[in-house]
This record gives structure tokens, C-alpha cells and sequence, in this order.
């Protein structure tokens, strides 16, 4: 295991630590913005606050080092590649075989 610093410890924390925080603004904002919305009605226009938040949190997360966006985005897109296809035709080859095998043996009965 590589050294780490004291420093580079209290560092992440520091930056979790404020991430938590403005995840905890954020959501207090959405809920007065739910409240708001229940009073006088029409359509549901906290969601657009909400995805704005959302991007702000997972672009706070992802500069300050605490989520590794490449990875997230990577497992977001995972099924445009070959082998999600190759998985998936294993997987498929087997559920199918076995469900023509099941029929198959009611049929023969």
C-alpha cells in the first residue's frame, strides 16, 4: 500500500465532507421547492431543479477527485461495447437453451 500523507487524508475529507454539505443544501432547496409546488400546482417543475442539482453534485464530486467520472460514465455505456454484446449472447444462449429444453421434455410426455 502506497504511503499517504496525513495532509492527503484530511484533504479528501475535507472535500467529502463539503460535497455532504451541499448535498444536504440542495436537498433542503428541492423540498422547498416541492412545498412551493404543492401550494400552487400545475406541473412538476421541482424535477428540472432536482437534475440541475444532480449535475452540479456528480461535477463537484467528479473535479474534487471523490468519484472516478470516467469509470461512472464508462458503466453508463458499457452496452454500446463487444463484450457487454458477448455477455449478453452467453447469457441468453443459456436462458434460451434451458427454456427449449424444459419444453421439450413436456412435450415428449
Amino acid at each position: 500500500m502506497p504511503n499517504v500523507s496525513d495532509d492527503d487524508v484530511r484533504e479528501y475529507v475535507r472535500s467529502l465532507k463539503l460535497l455532504y454539505q451541499e448535498g444536504f443544501v440542495c436537498a433542503c432547496v428541492f423540498l422547498v421547492c416541492v412545498v412551493i409546488w404543492l401550494t400552487t400546482g400545475g406541473a412538476f417543475w421541482p424535477l428540472w431543479v432536482l437534475i440541475a442539482f444532480i449535475i452540479k453534485l456528480f461535477i463537484r464530486a467528479t473535479s474534487s477527485g471523490l468519484v472516478d467520472g470516467k469509470s461512472i460514465l464508462g458503466r453508463l455505456t458499457c452496452f454500446f461495447s463487444p463484450e457487454w454484446e458477448e455477455k449478453q449472447i452467453k447469457k441468453y444462449a443459456k436462458v434460451m437453451s434451458a427454456k427449449k429444453k424444459s419444453q421439450d421434455g413436456t412435450n415428449a410426455k
